[in-house]
């Protein structure tokens, strides 16, 4: 799925700017899970997301037109991050959330928290939240990242680290589904 500059907030803030949604087959039991965010960002528009935003990846198991899992990212109010006023770090929390709670707001079981610009790790699951390369403009990044998740079945957030792309801001997740693996 893509969207740019696709509604009126979108167009006003772009940190909002939801852009593109990704799904990749992951190791037995796991999806790798991508979305950008902000295509301007560094350009016209800040390095940061917006802390009142709710960014998340939506899941219908059953058909039914209503997500059952929803993996969430809420993040913090940002703060320059190397001395100067132009690069951010900003805190996140991904939650997963099922039933109700999958459908609106930010409840959910906390599964990983980090900061933007660096890989975080909890039990298994992996998250990078950072200005990246767009994915799918094939370079050296994308093809790393290729090679360490279909051959050596790892995800390589350090892949997308490469700026010879135009740059988003993105969320990247490795995440498993217990008892029945995510649409592939």
């Amino acid at each position: 799925m893509s969207h740019h500059f696709d509604t009126k907030l979108a167009r006003e803030d772009p940190s909002l700017n939801l852009c593109d949604f990704y799904l990749f087959h992951g190791p037995p039991g796991r999806t790798a899970m991508a979305m950008t965010v902000n295509p301007d960002v560094g350009l016209s528009a800040p390095d940061t997301l917006h802390p009142e935003g709710l960014y998340a990846f939506r899941f219908d198991l059953n058909g039914d037109a209503r997500e059952e899992v929803t993996f969430k990212f809420r993040f913090g109010e940002p703060r320059h991050g190397d001395g100067t006023e132009h690069t951010h770090i900003q805190r996140f929390v991904v939650r997963k959330a099922t039933g109700d709670d999958a459908v609106r707001g930010d409840a959910g079981e906390s599964l990983i928290e980090g900061e933007t610009g660096s890989v975080a790790t909890n039990s298994g699951l992996r998250a990078y939240v950072g200005i990246a390369p767009e994915l799918f403009a094939a370079n050296v990044g994308f093809g790393t990242f290729m090679t360490a998740f279909y051959k050596d079945q790892r995800y390589d957030g350090d892949a997308f680290l490469h700026q010879q792309n135009p740059p988003h801001l993105a969320a990247y997740m490795v995440a498993e589904q217990s008892g029945k693996e995510l649409p592939q």
